[in-house]
């Protein structure tokens, strides 16, 4: 972002457009504007106009970025009485419209930001806590270990309650001194898928106090403040169709395959890794984890965001946090089974190649195009910022130092407290510690 002098330096777009050289320009405007608005009707005026761009002109637009200051009538000790400002950036019909352009029903107009309610020199006091967890978030997508997007969002926990639960059946689930090799040749899986379940319901039952065989993850009470979807692989189809969604809400334009399906069976499939779990049967149809076609879910999550939200809603903030970036492993000789194999189920569940997939996808075209709103923590990424250098091009640099390698197996509970650790560093991290307040900062304007 350019200061204040840097901007006053750009030279200003010229009224004649038709040959001027590329580069970056300013169409100032100096002059002020009061708004006075009773009542909870919002008021507004255009405050000036850039002159009429040809087709050729805004072809040409890279992007284009609104510097203004804006504030309340002075002070304000109650924030709900206070009147407060933002600004819009809107095509117009002609030079001589008042209202913006609509085109297939929807206004052509953006806006520069939410308002910032308790400010203090239009800032953000100190102090000023989110409320509960889940409700920063629109949408949950397939979260860190599985069921903890569920824990979050429809049981409504908080994520201390959430790991701390996660903490307790993972010895239930995970007993180092049970498993043997003869339990995954006699059933197929390294481990007993009914002490998942039982697990699953207990919490089902401590947390709604409701029979969890007949919970159903459909809830358009909890989907009011958190939309959460779980994903499965159908075993019929897992090579040529699509994930299984599972929500909690309704999507407008996607018929539920099984809107009946009980909040513990959503987290049973999702959960039903091939080796460690069996697949769960649900209506004739057998679910395995959505791991193995979607391990990082970047990709359905904005593609649910669109046909749930509509193309022109405007995203904040698209958040995803990873489980460590695995060692890098050339792909076996065909000749070696046993390697081969094991180097392309290593690439058919990576989910780093689709996080550098989408990351400059969504900071580029997602609603509000040109804007950073992808932000990915994840153990030994070197923390990637999206930078734009001087001459406008946007990049990638690493804040911190790339480290490969150490990561934990899903069902090694030896392995917490080190990866643990490992999560305490990175995020002390000075590069970490800037993309948090950075994030945090765009998930605030949420409230």
């Amino acid at each position: 972002m350019l200061t204040a002098s840097e901007l006053e330096e750009l030279p200003v777009l010229p009224n004649n457009t038709s040959d001027f050289v590329e580069g970056t320009y300013t169409i100032p405007c100096h002059k002020k504007k009061e708004l006075e608005a009773e009542g909870p009707d919002i008021v507004n005026k255009i405050w000036f106009h850039t002159q009429p761009l040809d087709t050729d002109t805004i072809q040409r637009i890279h992007c284009m970025k609104l510097v203004a200051k804006s504030r309340d009538q002075g002070f304000s000790d109650d924030p709900l009485a206070g009147n407060w400002t933002w600004f819009e950036i809107a095509i117009l019909k002609t030079k001589y419209s008042e209202e913006p352009r609509v085109k297939d029903g929807i206004q052509l107009v953006w806006v520069s930001h939410r308002n910032r309610f308790l400010s203090n020199d239009y800032g953000w006091e100190e102090g000023v806590e989110f409320g509960k967890d889940h409700d920063i978030f629109r949408l949950l997508g397939r979260s860190l270990v599985k069921f903890i997007a569920i824990m979050l969002g429809r049981l409504q926990m908080t994520i201390e309650d959430a790991l701390k639960q996660y903490k307790k059946f993972m010895g239930t689930v995970f007993p180092t001194s049970r498993w043997t090799t003869v339990s995954l040749v006699k059933s197929g899986s390294k481990w007993d898928a009914s002490e998942l379940e039982k697990c699953i319901k207990q919490l089902v039952q401590e947390q709604l106090g409701q029979d969890p065989d007949q919970v159903l993850l459909l809830d358009e009470e909890s989907a009011k403040t958190c939309k959460v979807f779980v994903m499965a692989t159908r075993q019929e189809g897992a090579n040529n169709q699509a994930p299984v969604l599972f929500r909690s809400y309704k999507n407008p334009l996607e018929k539920s395959d099984l809107p009946g399906i009980k909040l513990w069976e959503a987290a049973r499939a999702t959960s039903a890794a091939p080796i460690y779990f069996t697949p769960l049967e649900v209506s004739g149809y057998k679910f395995l984890d959505g791991s193995l076609q979607a391990n990082n879910p970047m990709g359905w999550l904005w593609n649910e965001v669109l046909s749930v939200f509509g193309p022109a809603r405007s995203t904040n903030c698209f958040l995803s946090i990873g489980t460590g970036i695995a060692a890098a492993k050339a792909l076996g000789d065909v000749r070696n089974l046993k390697g081969f194999t094991e180097s392309v189920a290593s690439i058919a569940t990576n989910s780093e190649i689709t996080n550098l997939l989408f990351r400059s996808l969504i900071n580029a075209f997602a609603p509000r195009p040109m804007a950073k709103k992808y932000y990915r923590f994840n153990v030994g990424d070197g923390l990637p910022e999206w930078t734009e250098d001087e001459e406008g091009n946007w990049t990638w640099k690493l804040l911190e130092t790339r480290v490969e390698g150490g990561v934990a197996e899903m069902d090694d509970i030896t392995a917490i407290d080190a990866t643990e650790e490992q999560a305490k560093k990175y995020i002390a991290l000075a590069g970490a510690q800037k993309m948090i307040e950075e994030c945090a900062e765009v998930l605030r304007e949420e409230l």
